[in-house]
């Protein structure tokens, strides 16, 4: 979600667009942007970190449009 807001309030993007698969032992993301939003990928920190901490892998930014990908596992990772 705040992938989503970010694009639309602080990039000033007309479309987005929004994709989540269900895969096995995974849960994949995706937010597409119409156009480069410039140092967006930089107020995604907080929810890279929180992608991290639940042991997923997240990806932002784009030379003709603006990207976000996460894989979110869908088993419990022991986080001790």
């Amino acid at each position: 979600m705040v992938s989503i807001a970010n694009v639309g309030a602080k990039g000033g993007c007309a479309k987005a667009s929004t994709l989540v698969r269900h895969r096995p032992g995974r849960l994949e993301l995706e937010v597409l942007a119409d156009r480069p939003v410039s140092r967006l990928a930089a107020r995604l920190a907080p929810v890279r970190e929180r992608v991290d901490l639940y042991g997923g892998h997240m990806t932002a930014g784009g030379d003709t449009h603006f990207a976000v990908h996460c894989q979110l596992p869908l088993e419990v990772v022991d986080s001790r």
